[in-house]
């Protein structure tokens, strides 16, 4: 797991990514913060520089993500503000449900709760299984780069993934100072 971590003081910030993300995504918001917070992003297993997908793909469950944050959050010594964007927000969500005390506010983009639609019995959660079969036979069949793809296009339109800019990019935020 990568962390990074400001010197700045007050409450700690932090920010959880996204499916497709890692803590890179933060990178503005944290430097931003960073000079008047303690601002921690870390890469959620699976992503970026953390354990390879593969590794994680067989067990994975989003109570592994809650657990992560609440483990990085005790660390901190007091509860902390969060940020989390898309997939990230499911196991904050979990986070803030199983464990209130170590969460001061939370703040959600685009949280994805699909499982309310299974939940609920409603018929629009199919089409999202069957995405979700979908992109999990790609990446084993395939890899990382065609099943990504088909996630960019489905959440940005057609042709989206093949449109936008290559770049390379360090594999964990910029620590104090840099």
């Amino acid at each position: 797991m990568c962390i990074a971590e400001s010197a700045g003081s007050g409450p700690p910030l932090v920010f959880v990514h996204g499916s497709g993300g890692s803590a890179r995504q933060w990178k503005r918001l944290f430097r931003h913060f960073a000079s008047t917070r303690r601002v921690f992003a870390y890469d959620l297993p699976g992503h970026s520089t953390s354990l390879p997908v593969a590794a994680v793909a067989t067990g994975f469950a989003f109570a592994d993500d809650a657990r992560i944050l609440c483990a990085a959050i005790e660390r901190l010594g007091e509860p902390a503000d969060v940020v989390a964007h898309s997939a990230g927000a499911v196991g904050v969500l979990l986070a803030a449900r199983d464990h209130p005390q170590v969460l001061r506010t939370l703040t959600l983009f685009e949280p994805v709760l699909f499982q309310l639609l299974r939940d609920a019995a409603d018929p629009a959660f199919g089409p999202v299984a069957a995405y979700a079969r979908a992109f999990r036979r790609l990446y084993e069949q395939e890899g990382a780069a065609p099943a990504m793809e088909l996630f960019v296009d489905l959440w940005n339109g057609p042709e989206s993934w093949g449109k936008m800019p290559s770049r390379s990019a360090p594999p964990c935020l910029p620590g104090p100072g840099t």
